[in-house]
C-alpha cells in the first residue's frame, strides 16, 4: 500500500506564458510547459509512483497540462528519490529545447555575413539555467490516516517551500529584452560588465535587424519584427522559435509547431465565417471579388515570402470552425484565400507600405514610407485597396458586419477546488476527480472553443482555461464552459459538495492592436474580480476601449446548477446584429436606469424596457423585406428566424401557397411584425428579471449567509416588492459604464443591466466607438 505523497510543481507559469508579443508566443509558452509536465509525469510513473493528479483519458499526454503533480509512492525514500529524478528530467528536457533553439539561431547567424560574429549569446546559459523553478514536498504516510488530511498537509508543505524563493545572484548588464523586460537581450558583446566591450543600442538594433532580414527570406520561419524592433533574451528566443519547423529536436520531445491565429485573425473570425457561409451558397460574385483581391496581394509580394509569415495555415487545427465551413464551399480557391490570409489583410489600413514592412517584413515602399530602399509598390497598393474595398462593399450590401477590430481573451478557473479535495476520502476518488477534470479539459473545452465557436484554445489544464475568441462568441462560450464544468465534475464528487462545483470566468475585450500582455493581465484581473467582487460562479467582463475609461461589468449566479445566465443579453446582441434592434437602445436605458431604485416593482422595469424595445426595433418595410427574404445569396432570412425563434421552412411554405407577390409581402410583414412584438414582450420580461437577479446575486456575494431574503427567482411574484432589499439609488450624474468594480455594491439592478446592455452594444459594433 502506498505510504508517501509527493507534490511537485513547476514555475513560474503565469510570468512565462503571459510574457508574449504575439499569440504564437502565448501558445508555445503554454505548450512547452505542458511538455515539461508530461516529462515529470512519465518520470514519476517510471519511478514506481501512482499518479493521482493530473489524469487524462487515453495514453498520449494532452497539449495542455496543469503545472502540478501529485504522486503516491511506497515509502518516503522512494518519493524523495523520484522527486530528484523528476527535477533532473525536467531540467534536461528544458535544456534540450533551449539548446536546439540556440543551435538553430547560431546556424542562421553563421550563414549571414552581416551577422557572422562570435559571443552573441554570452548570457544564454545563465538565463536558461536559472529560470525554471522546480519545487516539491514529500509527506510520510503515517502523518495522518485520512487521505484528505494528508492531501491538505502535503499541499501546505509545498506552499511553504514555494514561499522560500531562490534568488540568483547574477546581475545582467546591457539593454533589456523587449518581451522579458528584466533580462538582457542577446547580442555580440552584450551582457559584458565591461562598458568598453558592450555594444551600443544602435549596434544591437542592427544585429537584430539583420537577423530579422535573414529569417524573413525563409518561407517556413517564424518572424521577427524588422529593423531591430524586437531584441530577444534567451527565454524569449525559446518561446519565439521553439515551434520552428526545422528545429533539431529528438523524436521523444514532440513538436511545438502549431500555427496560431493572430489577434486580428481572432477578431475577424466572425467576418470570415460569414464569407465562407456565403461562398457555401454558391455566391459567384463574392468569389470573383476575393480572387481579384488575392491577385492584387500577390502582385504586392512579387515573390516576397513575408506576406505568408503571419498568415493562417490551411491546417484544420488553426481555426477548426472556419475549416469546417470551408470544406463545403463550391469555390475552394476563394475559401482557401479566406483561410490563408491573416485577419489584418481584411483591414484597409493594413495596405500601406509602413504596415506591410512593420508587420510582415516586406521590403516595399510607396516612395515615402516603408522599407529603406524597398521596391516601390504605389500602383499595386492602389489596386489592392480597390480590390479589398470591392469585397467590403459587397459584403456590406449583404448586411454582413464589417471585420471587427476587437477580440476577447477568456480566462476560467474552477471555484472551491480546495473544498472539493477535502471531501475526498480515498486515493481512488482523487483519481476519479482528476480523470473528470481531464475529460473536461481535453474533450469538452476544445469542442466549445474551437468547434462550436471560431476561437483558439491556448490551454486547458483541468479547471484552468485560457482562450481567444471573437466578440460574438465570448459570452455564449463562457456560459457553455460553466455549464459543462458543473455537469462533468459534479457527477464524481459527493452530493454534499456538488453546490460548490462552479467556475468563475474573466473576459477582457480589447483592440487587436493592443499590447497582448496587457490584455492578458486584464483577463486575469477580471477572473479575480469574478471570484472576489462577485462571489464566484460569476462572469466578469472588462472592455478596454481605445478612448475613454474601460467598461467593467459582472454577474453572479447563486445556484450552482444554474451557471451565470446571460441569455437575455445574448438575445439583445443577436437582435442588434440582425439590424432589428438599434444599439441606441443601450444608451436610452442607461439614461433611464438611475431613476429605478431596487424598491421599484419588477412590472415597472418591464414596462419601461418594453417601451424602449418597441421604439428601437424595426423590420425592413414592404417590398424590401420580401426582396431580402427571397435573396438566396445571403443568409439574412435564416438568421432572422433564429433571432425570433421562427420556423424558416414553415414561413416559406406559407409564402409559396400565395402566388400574388403583394400578398406575399403583406403576409410576411404581418407574420414578422407580430412575432417581433411578442419577442420584445418576452425579452422585456427576461431583462427585467435579469436586472433583479443581478442585484440579488451581488448582494448574496457580498453579504454574510442568512442575512438576505430569497433571490428574485425563488420568490412568488406577489412578494417581489416587499421582499426587496433597500438599496440607495445611483446618483443621476454618475457615469453609467465606467464605474470601478469596488463601486458596484451601490448600483441598482437597473443600472447593472445598463452596464451589460452597454457591453451588448459594444459587442454588436465589433468594438467600434
Amino acid at each position: 500500500m502506498p505510504d508517501a505523497l509527493l507534490a511537485f510543481t513547476l514555475g513560474p507559469v503565469q510570468d512565462y506564458i503571459s510574457a508574449a508579443r504575439r499569440t504564437q508566443d502565448l501558445y508555445v509558452g503554454s505548450a512547452l510547459l505542458a511538455q515539461l509536465m508530461a516529462v515529470a509525469h512519465e518520470t514519476a510513473r517510471a519511478a514506481g509512483g501512482t499518479v493521482r493528479f493530473p489524469v487524462w483519458p487515453g495514453d498520449t499526454p494532452p497539449a495542455s497540462l496543469p503545472n502540478r503533480l501529485l504522486v503516491e509512492f511506497a515509502d518516503q525514500d522512494a518519493a524523495r528519490t523520484a522527486a530528484q529524478a523528476i527535477t533532473v528530467a525536467v531540467q534536461e528536457r528544458w535544456g534540450h529545447v533551449a539548446d536546439a533553439v540556440h543551435d538553430w539561431l547560431n546556424d542562421q547567424i553563421i550563414r549571414t555575413p552581416a551577422l557572422a560574429t562570435a559571443n552573441w549569446s554570452r548570457t544564454w546559459d545563465t538565463q536558461v539555467d536559472h529560470y525554471l523553478e522546480t519545487v516539491w514536498a514529500v509527506l510520510a504516510g503515517d502523518a495522518a490516516p485520512q487521505y484528505s488530511v494528508r492531501l491538505a498537509e502535503v499541499q501546505a508543505r509545498l506552499q511553504a517551500r514555494k514561499r522560500l524563493h531562490d534568488f540568483p545572484a547574477d546581475l545582467e548588464y546591457g539593454y533589456k529584452c523587449t518581451i522579458f523586460n528584466g533580462m538582457t537581450a542577446m547580442g555580440p558583446g552584450h551582457g559584458d560588465p565591461d562598458p568598453a566591450a558592450t555594444q551600443s543600442y544602435g549596434e544591437l538594433r542592427a544585429f537584430w535587424g539583420a537577423l530579422a532580414d535573414r529569417i524573413r527570406t525563409r518561407p517556413t520561419a517564424i518572424a521577427l519584427r524588422p529593423a531591430g524592433r524586437e531584441r530577444l533574451s534567451a527565454l524569449a528566443c525559446v518561446k519565439r522559435f521553439a515551434g520552428q519547423e526545422d528545429l533539431r529536436l529528438d523524436s521523444t520531445v514532440g513538436s511545438l509547431k502549431q500555427n496560431v491565429p493572430s489577434t486580428s485573425g481572432i477578431a475577424t473570425a466572425t467576418y470570415k465565417a460569414a464569407l465562407l457561409a456565403c461562398l457555401g451558397t454558391g455566391d459567384v460574385e463574392l468569389a470573383q471579388r476575393l480572387h481579384a483581391y488575392g491577385a492584387a496581394l500577390a502582385a504586392i509580394t512579387d515573390g516576397e515570402t513575408g506576406i505568408h509569415q503571419l498568415s493562417s495555415s490551411m491546417a484544420p487545427d488553426v481555426t477548426p470552425y472556419l475549416y469546417i465551413l470551408a470544406r463545403v464551399t463550391a469555390d475552394q480557391r476563394a475559401a482557401n484565400m479566406v483561410l490563408r490570409y491573416d485577419g489584418d489583410l481584411f483591414y484597409t489600413e493594413t495596405l500601406t507600405a509602413n504596415r506591410l514592412y512593420d508587420d510582415y517584413g516586406l521590403c516595399v515602399s510607396d516612395g515615402r514610407d516603408g522599407a529603406p530602399g524597398g521596391c516601390d509598390i504605389r500602383e499595386p497598393l492602389k489596386k489592392a485597396r480597390r480590390a479589398l474595398d470591392a469585397v467590403l462593399t459587397y459584403t456590406n450590401a449583404l448586411k454582413i458586419d464589417p471585420p471587427a477590430r476587437y477580440y476577447a481573451i477568456l480566462q476560467m478557473d474552477g471555484d472551491h477546488l480546495g473544498q472539493l479535495l477535502k471531501s475526498i476520502e480515498q486515493p481512488e476518488q482523487h483519481s476519479e476527480l482528476s480523470r473528470a477534470l481531464g475529460v473536461f479539459a481535453t474533450t469538452q473545452v476544445p469542442k466549445i472553443i474551437e468547434i462550436d465557436h471560431p476561437g483558439k484554445l491556448i490551454y486547458a489544464g483541468g479547471d484552468d482555461v485560457l482562450a481567444l475568441l471573437p466578440l460574438a462568441a465570448a459570452l455564449p462560450a463562457a456560459a457553455a464552459l460553466q455549464t459543462a464544468y458543473h455537469q462533468q465534475i459534479s457527477a464524481v464528487v459527493p452530493a454534499a459538495v456538488r453546490d460548490q462545483v462552479t467556475a468563475s470566468i474573466g473576459i477582457a475585450i480589447a483592440h487587436q492592436q493592443a499590447a497582448l500582455d496587457q490584455v492578458l493581465a486584464a483577463a486575469r484581473t477580471a477572473e479575480q474580480s469574478a471570484k472576489r467582487e462577485y462571489g464566484r460562479n460569476a462572469i466578469a467582463v472588462t472592455a478596454l476601449k481605445r478612448s475613454g475609461a474601460p467598461i467593467q461589468v459582472g454577474a453572479h449566479q447563486v445556484a450552482a446548477d444554474r451557471p451565470t445566465s446571460l441569455a437575455p443579453i445574448d438575445a439583445v446582441v443577436l437582435l442588434m446584429q440582425q439590424g432589428l434592434l438599434s444599439p441606441r437602445f443601450a444608451g436610452f436605458w442607461a439614461q433611464e436606469a438611475p431613476a429605478f431604485a431596487d424598491t421599484a416593482p419588477i412590472e415597472m422595469l418591464e414596462a419601461e424596457i418594453r417601451r424602449l424595445l418597441l421604439r428601437q426595433t424595426s423590420l425592413p418595410a414592404g417590398q424590401d423585406l420580401l426582396t431580402r427574404w427571397l435573396d438566396t445569396q445571403q443568409p439574412w432570412a435564416g438568421q432572422l428566424c433564429k433571432a425570433l425563434d421562427l420556423d424558416y421552412a414553415q414561413i416559406n411554405q406559407m409564402l409559396a401557397a400565395e402566388p400574388d407577390r403583394a400578398l406575399w409581402s403583406a403576409l410576411l410583414q404581418r407574420q414578422l411584425d407580430k412575432r417581433l412584438t411578442a419577442y420584445c414582450n418576452n425579452l422585456a420580461q427576461s431583462l427585467a428579471e435579469l436586472a433583479f437577479s443581478l442585484q440579488d446575486a451581488q448582494l448574496q456575494a457580498i453579504a454574510p449567509p442568512g442575512t438576505l431574503p430569497p433571490a428574485a427567482w425563488d420568490r412568488p411574484p406577489q412578494a417581489e416588492e416587499s421582499a426587496r432589499v433597500q438599496m440607495p439609488p445611483a446618483k443621476l450624474g454618475e457615469p453609467k459604464w465606467d464605474r470601478p468594480p469596488q463601486a458596484e455594491e451601490s448600483a441598482s439592478g437597473a443600472v447593472r443591466l445598463a452596464d451589460w446592455l452597454g457591453i451588448a452594444a459594444f459587442l454588436t459594433r465589433g468594438g467600434a466607438e
